[in-house]
């Protein structure tokens, strides 16, 4: 991707790859000019992962090209890119049609996408912690009016308040063409209008949410369909929050295979191709 800005801070990021012996960590190692020990680190994972920001344009493409020759897959970005919110049309209903389907959000707005348009399925979820105060009323015996009633219990009301921080998951899916790091489409397990599923259509909404994503790899075939995200994976950049951390990772994770390649004869390779998991996961 081409980089506008000699002053904005550059990241590299890499895709972890499948093997790591002393020779690779050494040689990245001085191509960031790192620790060893610190690079290992850096290597290992379940997703592309940044390794390493630069305030000089150059001195980022020279790097992400050293990398490169090492044969590692390289993306390189802006950090104005990573952190760009996502603007997409949120669906709240759809209709499959044939080769093509139409999304709608709440308001009327509307996006149809073709078989052809849709390179990449991102499935994930956003889990985030709340503080939620609670006020609740009991009653309790109170011992000065008892005395006066003659030892006769009194009981009064008394207000008590308590924290809680809940724990609360939002699953999510986002549909992507070749065209731009920004989703097409986001769709929200608790925003949908189950009801043009007709009589797939469940009381109950998870079922729900996976019988439309059934329907969208069918519907786009050629896509890839990635669900990692289920388990949420802080980014390694400072983040607002669970939310931006998915932002930042499902654009590296585009870039990714936008890197690989997205052609359907690469379809089989791009599943062989995915970070492994049997390392020290991130």
């Amino acid at each position: 991707m081409r980089m506008t800005s000699e002053l904005e801070i550059s990241y590299i990021a890499v895709s972890p790859p499948d093997h790591i012996d002393a020779d690779l960590i050494k040689k990245v190692a001085h191509i960031l000019n790192k620790e060893n020990y610190d690079t290992r680190r850096l290597l290992v994972g379940r997703i592309p992962r940044i390794i390493a920001r630069y305030n000089n344009l150059q001195e980022a493409e020279s790097a992400a090209q050293g990398l490169k020759e090492l044969g590692l897959v390289v993306l390189l970005c802006r950090d104005s890119e990573l952190r760009r919110p996502a603007e997409c049309l949120t669906a709240f209903t759809m209709e499959f049609g044939d080769g093509e389907v139409l999304f709608k959000d709440k308001p009327g707005n509307s996006l149809s996408l073709e078989a052809k348009d849709v390179s990449l399925i991102i499935k994930g979820i956003i889990r985030t912690q709340t503080m939620k105060e609670t006020t609740s009323t009991k009653l309790k015996l109170s011992l000065p009016a008892t005395l006066v009633a003659g030892g006769l219990p009194v009981w009064r009301p008394t207000t008590q308040k308590s924290t809680d921080q809940p724990i609360e998951s939002t699953v999510l899916a986002r549909i992507y063409s070749h065209t731009s790091l920004n989703p097409k489409v986001e769709l929200f397990e608790t925003q949908l209008d189950y009801s043009f599923l007709g009589s797939d259509m469940t009381s109950f909404s998870p079922s729900n949410f996976t019988t439309v994503i059934t329907k969208l790899r069918k519907a786009f075939p050629k896509a890839i369909f990635d669900d990692r995200f289920m388990k949420p994976i802080q980014a390694d950049v400072p983040s607002s929050g669970p939310e931006e951390d998915l932002d930042i990772n499902c654009k590296l994770l585009y870039l990714y295979y936008e890197a690989i390649g997205t052609s359907p004869s690469q379809k089989s390779q791009k599943k062989d191709r995915r970070p492994k998991t049997n390392q020290r996961n991130r």
